[in-house]
């Protein structure tokens, strides 16, 4: 969670994972706080190193333990104990909230009440003294004292180049964010324009439409009106010749032959008109 890397077990391999110590000084952490009242100040509390449940009066750094007055005498008379710090209560406390770092030392698995003050440069980790002796003899090693801060230099020259990668970076999002913005923006502008464009064209399209249709309407109109006009004009024509053919038939059916002739001149003539 921490570093976002996957990271693949198998079989028993989740020993092999180095220390959570961050996670190790929060614990620590935590349960300090737990001994706080709401305000942060430290409440009396009992010992964490013996069963007597005896009134703790310090604190060692190294053992991370509040610890009871016998267990401090214990501290400054055993050996084992010489390098620790023990610090009285009332200087973490003094009725005001504790802001008292809490390093949790780290202990060899092999060898359990040693602490790792060692590192190995020929296995890459940390060991104990009595690791020097035994699994690590004739190996390349220095105390942790002395290589930490060289060790630090290192990692701050390699953390000021990665800080100066995270602004690269941090520039880089800005401009993506603001491209993206910006395409946003033109995007958004463009359909508004494509949209009034096809606006455009679709309305001139049916203005278009509308005046094709009205000249065919216009025409067809012209052309019923020229029809109903000639279907008039056929109509007075048949009316004519149908007068013209009753009368022939009269004359000739009806008619003596003088009557007849006394008239062929004129049914030959009303016959030209209409077939002319």
């Amino acid at each position: 969670p921490e570093c976002r890397k996957d990271t693949f077990l198998v079989q028993d391999s989740a020993d092999r994972f180095p220390p959570a110590f961050f996670v190790n000084r929060l614990k620590s952490a935590v349960n300090l706080l737990q001994k706080c009242d709401s305000e942060g100040v430290l409440r009396t509390t009992s010992c964490d190193q013996c069963k007597s449940e005896a009134t703790a009066v310090a604190f060692c750094r190294q053992c991370a333990h509040f610890i009871c007055e016998f267990c401090e005498q214990a501290h400054q008379r055993q050996k084992f104990y010489s390098d620790h710090v023990v610090v009285k209560i009332e200087q973490l406390g003094d009725n005001k909230p504790v802001r008292v770092r809490i390093p949790k030392p780290m202990k060899c698995k092999i060898h359990r009440e040693e602490q790792l003050k060692i590192y190995c440069f020929t296995c890459e980790e940390l060991i104990c003294r009595d690791c020097t002796l035994i699994d690590h003899k004739g190996h390349q090693y220095e105390f942790v004292v002395t290589y930490a801060p060289r060790i630090k230099q290192d990692i701050q020259r390699n953390l000021t180049t990665l800080e100066e990668t995270q602004e690269k970076l941090l520039e880089v999002k800005m401009s993506l964010e603001s491209f993206q913005m910006t395409s946003h923006d033109r995007r958004a502008a463009m359909e508004e324009e494509i949209k009034q464009s096809c606006g455009k064209i679709i309305k001139m399209v049916e203005e278009y439409q509308q005046e094709l249709l009205d000249q065919v309407q216009s025409k067809a109109n012209d052309s019923l009106m020229s029809l109903a006009t000639q279907e008039k004009s056929i109509e007075v024509s048949v009316e004519e010749v149908q007068g013209v053919v009753s009368l022939v038939r009269n004359a000739t059916s009806s008619g003596s032959e003088e009557e007849v002739v006394s008239v062929h001149k004129q049914l030959q003539e009303k016959i030209k008109e209409e077939t002319a």
